[in-house]
């Protein structure tokens, strides 16, 4: 199981090409456990940012919504508004502030367990405690 970020429900949604709709694909297979796979709500905002932009946003609010419907959708709880802030600290003592999205998503990820399934690691790898699982 893992929790996808949003350039893995992207590319699921075909978006970003065949190739990488397919590799997508291959690695939540790999990560394939009796539980479902997760997406947090700042996922779906970004998700829905796209839909937005979109020149046919009926058909991309589809495509969202096919990929997103068998997810379990993780909170922003307690935990996770106690990891944002240890995040932040940790990357900016370093001087490597990732985007406010990203820090928010490892948040829930780690206050939930979860490793983060993603197409880029280096927003994530300076992140303590977070398993990442790039293709």
């Amino acid at each position: 199981m893992a929790c996808l970020d949003t350039t893995v429900a992207v590319d699921l949604t075909g978006r970003s090409g065949r190739r990488k709709r397919l590799d997508a694909l291959a690695k939540l297979k790999q990560l394939e456990h009796d539980q479902p796979h997760t997406i947090t709500r700042f996922t779906i905002a970004e998700l829905l940012l796209g839909v937005e932009l979109a020149l046919d946003r009926v058909e991309a609010l589809s495509k969202m919504n096919a990929v997103i419907q068998s997810l379990e959708i993780l909170e922003f709880d307690a935990e996770s508004m106690r990891q944002y802030p240890r995040i932040y600290a940790r990357l900016q003592k370093i001087n490597r502030l990732s985007g406010s999205f990203d820090m928010l998503i490892a948040s829930v990820a780690l206050a939930n367990n979860q490793r983060l399934m993603t197409r880029n690691p280096r927003h994530f790898e300076l992140i303590p405690g977070l398993r990442v699982d790039a293709y």
